[in-house]
């Protein structure tokens, strides 16, 4: 008889075991899927609010353009006080999510002659730095330029990454 009680335990355990399994896994499925759900919740929410800050920066950078002079064109990104350069400086320290943004302007908005005119401010350690484009940088062939232009937009409102 012990043999047949062995026999019927270790059935009880195996069928026991694969139950017990069967309903692990499906659980940690489930618990994968809400969790992978939460992250993405997560992410949309944090890119929902870096999305609006180039719109709402479009918006002040038209109305103070057409506010001045295309003379005064060069002072208002070149210039470190500047308004530009002051707001871009607040934007990128109050929004940690923001790493850096870049102005790209059209060939020869400043001034004839001066073809690429495309400021990039980015958070360095706890300070913000800017970069002029170089003379050599032909970010007009760049798709994060080009994509816009050729479908008739006038702001790129996406989102670029770092890896």
């Amino acid at each position: 008889m012990t043999l047949a009680a062995t026999l019927i335990l270790c059935v009880v355990s195996w069928y026991s075991y694969g139950i017990a399994r069967t309903a692990i896994l499906k659980e940690s499925n489930e618990d994968v899927r809400d969790l992978t759900q939460a992250v993405q919740n997560h992410i949309e929410g944090v890119l929902k609010g870096a999305r609006k800050i180039p719109e709402l920066f479009a918006e002040v950078l038209e109305h103070r353009l057409s506010n001045l002079s295309p003379a005064s064109y060069p002072w208002l990104i070149g210039s470190e006080t500047s308004d530009i350069h002051n707001l871009v400086k607040s934007i990128i320290a109050r929004n940690e999510e923001v790493f850096g943004i870049c102005i790209a302007f059209e060939p020869d908005f400043f001034q004839p002659g001066r073809r690429f005119a495309a400021p990039y401010f980015y958070r360095a350690d706890r300070d913000i730095k800017l970069v002029l484009t170089p003379d050599s940088s032909d970010y007009f062939a760049s798709g994060w330029y080009s994509h816009p232009e050729q479908k008739s937009l006038g702001l790129l409102v996406g989102t670029l990454f770092r890896q």
